[in-house]
């Protein structure tokens, strides 16, 4: 996080490179910028104003998201937010939104084979959830 690197002033400025608007903290990359918050709202998740990462594990379900594996969606969408950003800070890459979804879609389909035998078919559901928010 650049929120770290500025404190050991390895860096001067430590403004999150997706929304040049605030530190770039884990809080600020996973909830609160304007990227992540968009990219929550539109599958479903109505998120606090302070939402932390340490307590990602109590993250409210939203209706229409499975129960079975809900914690793996919840990794997945986290992993491609950090994909994205560093797309965004070491490749100079601009994802839309559209794009993001995309990404959550194809990633669910290589994560299935890592699931369990009896919950596999949930990655079919993430998808689903993916594609009707684009």
């Amino acid at each position: 996080m650049r929120s770290n690197l500025g404190r050991r002033t390895i860096i001067d400025d430590d403004t999150c490179e997706l929304c040049h608007g605030c530190p770039e903290t884990a809080d600020h990359l996973v909830f609160h910028c304007p990227v992540a918050r968009a990219f929550w709202e539109t599958i479903g998740f109505r998120l606090e104003q302070r939402q932390q990462v340490n307590d990602l594990h109590q993250l409210p379900r939203p209706p229409g998201i499975p129960v079975d594996e809900y914690d793996t969606f919840v990794l997945l969408c986290c992993w491609q937010l950090w994909k994205r950003r560093n797309g965004a800070v070491f490749r100079g890459e601009e994802m839309t939104l559209r794009q993001l979804l995309h990404s959550c879609c194809e990633e669910a389909r290589l994560w299935e084979c890592r699931l369990l035998r009896a919950t596999k078919s949930v990655s079919n559901a993430w998808c689903t959830i993916f594609a009707n928010a684009m």
